[in-house]
This record gives C-alpha cells, structure tokens and sequence, in this order.
C-alpha cells in the first residue's frame, strides 16, 4: 500500500517581507504580535551581540553574534563572517497559525550552499508535495557584490521561485512616473526576464519601487 500524499498546498501559507532597519524593539514587537504570517523575510533585521563564547586568546571571552529570538519563531540565518554581519533573515513560525497545539506543516530549509551571502539568502520551502524557493534580497548599496551575486544566480525552471527583498533600484517598470532609473535597473530586469521571474507587486506603486516582488510559477 502507497501512503497518500499530504494535502497541505502553499496557498495555505502567507509570507511577508519586512525592511526592520536594525531595530531591536521593532523586532521583538513583530515577533510577538504577527499572526497573520508563517515565514518573515526581513532585511536590515537586528543583528548585535546575544552572548559571549569561551576563547582562549581573549580574557573577557568572544561576542556571539545573532538576531532577535522568540520563541514562536525559528530564525534562520544567511552566510555570515565576523566581518560581514547578516542583512537579511528568515523567520519559520513552529506552530499553526490557527492551532497554537499543533506543528506548522511548513518545512523551511536554509540552502546556504547555493548562496553564501550576507545579503542574500535562498530558503527551500516544502508544503505537503510541493516545493518551493524563497529568496531574500537586500540590496546594500555599500557592497557591489550584493547585486552581482545575485545577478549570478542560475534559478531553475523547475522549482517555483519567490524572490522578495529591498533591492533600492529604481525602474520605469516598477518606480512612479518621473523618478530616474538606478544603474542597475537595466541589468536587473534582464536578468528577470532570463530568470522567467514575473512581477507581482503593482507597477509604478510606491510599494513596488520599495519592495521589488517577482516570482515564478510554473504549472
């Protein structure tokens, strides 16, 4: 006898993107009050010393890096270096958002071997048989390697791929009418266009030209 497959779809979840610009309270104040949510893709999230680890070259111990904790939420993390600090995080919600008692069927995989970047993190997300990517992008303007090694990235037609982030460029596709386009603006939409990525977010909104949302779907 063949168990039958699991009737948990993605079009019973919701994912967020959230730019929190380090802020340590505002953090804890999502964490604790979102409820409407199972994954929260966040750039510029808190990221600061949490602890203090053993070390043997230094007296007074070697600071432990991270973000904010709760206990509702998994948090993942990016690649990351004492040097370069994360700028983007994934959060899983571990319970059902209708049945605090239960699981949340949700499977969330962090795929740090695909992208290892402080700005960029790639998430697999598995709903009953269906699977799918998640990338989260911050485009930080300090660090060219942001946008070129996202611009590297060889998705695969076969997987659904959602990608959200900040990604501070503006675009005649997605901008207001009249705001200048980025330099990068043209680079990034080929790229999409290569990628198969479709924009979801309302062209020329103010939210769009904030928060670039492109996924791909495939049936």
């Amino acid at each position: 006898m063949v168990p039958s497959l699991p009737t948990t779809s993605m079009c019973e979840f919701s994912i967020a993107s959230v730019n929190m610009r380090r802020r340590n309270e505002a953090m804890h104040a999502l964490l604790n009050t979102n409820n409407e949510d199972d994954i929260l893709c966040v750039q510029e999230p808190w990221f600061n010393r949490i602890g203090v680890a053993r070390c043997d070259d230094k007296i007074n111990g070697k600071d432990v890096l991270g973000g904010a904790a709760n206990p509702q939420w998994e948090l993942l993390y990016p690649y990351f270096s004492s040097s370069q600090r994360a700028k983007v995080m994934v959060y899983h919600r571990i319970h059902n958002r209708q049945n605090p008692f239960r699981k949340n069927h949700l499977r969330v995989t962090v795929r740090n071997d695909l992208v290892a970047h402080p700005s960029i993190m790639m998430v697999e997300v598995r709903a009953g048989s269906e699977l799918w990517r998640v990338i989260n992008f911050y485009n930080d303007v300090d660090d060219p390697s942001t946008i070129r090694t996202l611009l590297r990235l060889d998705l695969p037609s076969t997987i659904p791929t959602l990608l959200v982030g900040d990604f501070n460029i503006h675009s005649h596709s997605w901008s207001p009418l009249g705001w200048t386009p980025s330099p990068h603006a043209i680079p990034l939409e080929e790229w999409c266009a290569t990628q198969t990525l479709s924009l979801l977010s309302v062209p020329r909104s103010l939210d769009s030209s904030r928060r670039e949302r492109r996924a791909r779907q495939h049936h």
